[in-house]
């Protein structure tokens, strides 16, 4: 956490903006907010091309809705201490982010397949050794993406992506 212009607190990460980097920053963007700590919210720095600059920005929802989403995840996380996560983070991704931006046009299976299977000059999750573990290198998008694994993808990232703000250069 990092004191910014005065008195604003601003959670601040630096890194490509994948998955993993995401949730970690919105976990202590809600943390911050339902410990009273009062965030004014919180950026994702990384590089763009050959120079840092803030790629996303989220917005800190009020204290009652960070500890409510805060239950929600941990719930999930002791529903699935066990097995694996039913579904691969950036897959889960892509698919609520695309649902989110254009609802309804299908866009979001297009890129979960992406995100899944690869694609020019970018390699898919699923050659990824320890998804590959969990849930099966060769295993087709279809039996990965059910209809309950979506409602699931956009409970998780939904919350997210509406306090989010991508900044375009």
């Amino acid at each position: 956490m990092l004191p910014w212009r005065g008195r604003q607190l601003v959670l601040v990460h630096t890194g490509k903006p994948r998955c993993r980097q995401r949730l970690r920053l919105w976990l202590e963007l809600l943390l911050a907010a339902a410990a009273g700590q009062a965030p004014s919210g919180a950026a994702l720095v990384g590089r763009d091309q050959h120079r840092f600059r803030t790629l996303e920005r989220l917005t800190a929802p009020t204290p009652a809705r960070a500890a409510e989403l805060l239950e929600q995840l941990l719930l999930w996380r002791e529903q699935h201490r066990e097995p694996c996560w039913p579904l691969p983070p950036d897959t889960g991704w892509a698919y609520a982010a695309a649902e989110a931006s254009k609802p309804g046009e299908g866009r979001g299976w297009a890129k979960a397949r992406d995100a899944w299977e690869g694609g020019f000059n970018h390699r898919g999750e699923r050659c990824d050794p320890a998804l590959a573990l969990c849930f099966g290198s060769d295993q087709p998008l279809a039996e990965l993406l059910t209809p309950e694994l979506e409602e699931l993808a956009l409970a998780l990232h939904g919350p997210l992506l509406e306090l989010r703000q991508e900044l375009k250069p």
